[in-house]
């Protein structure tokens, strides 16, 4: 028996609604059954290394006074440490000094921690709350040393905060119940 193009589209209409019925009821028995309990999503250390070492090196420039500074991170390293609620990160650095005399280049190594931060609309999950643990200039001369600190500081923040370091995706069912129902993000 044929059909009219208007039963046709009925049957179209019928079976589009019969599905976003079925995808809404089990967004909302999901979040029913899992109120108030963990859903827990393991990213490894390696994950956020792989993620890090696509971004890099970064370099950004900045005038301070009377002097330009460019700040190149390079060689991300990131260290998760049992116990610990923040993710932990070695970046190099080379700091150069745009000066009446020339450019001065100088390296530096620095840790720094950071707490993370999620994005429900994007699925992201994003560094923030940077400390810095350990800055080393070696080098760089003393009258220099406190503009080039802001400097870095500055840049460290503006630029490491904005770097996704994961992104949940809608593979499975876990990542997308979390992406519905997730609240907040620990690292463990």
């Amino acid at each position: 028996m044929s059909r009219t193009p208007a039963q046709r589209i009925k049957i179209v209409a019928i079976v589009i609604g019969i599905t976003l019925a079925v995808i809404v009821a089990s967004a909302v028995v999901a979040v029913v059954v899992l109120r108030g309990r963990t859903v827990n999503i393991r990213i490894t250390e390696q994950q956020i290394q792989q993620t890090l070492d696509k971004e890099f090196p970064i370099t950004k420039t900045y005038t301070l006074i009377v002097v330009n500074v460019d700040v190149t991170f390079a060689n991300p390293r990131v260290v998760l440490e049992e116990g610990s609620d923040r993710i932990g990160a070695g970046v190099d650095w080379v700091i150069t000094l745009h000066l009446r005399d020339g450019p001065q280049s100088y390296g530096a190594a620095v840790d720094v921690t950071f707490g993370i931060d999620f994005n429900p609309e994007t699925g992201e999950l994003f560094l923030t709350d940077m400390q810095f643990e350990r800055m080393d200039l070696p080098g760089i001369p003393a009258r220099y040393l406190s503009m080039v600190q802001t400097a870095a500081t500055t840049v460290a923040q503006k630029v490491l905060n904005v770097i996704p370091v994961y992104q949940l995706t809608a593979e499975d069912t876990k990542t997308t119940i979390a992406k519905l129902i997730l609240k907040g993000v620990t690292v463990h």
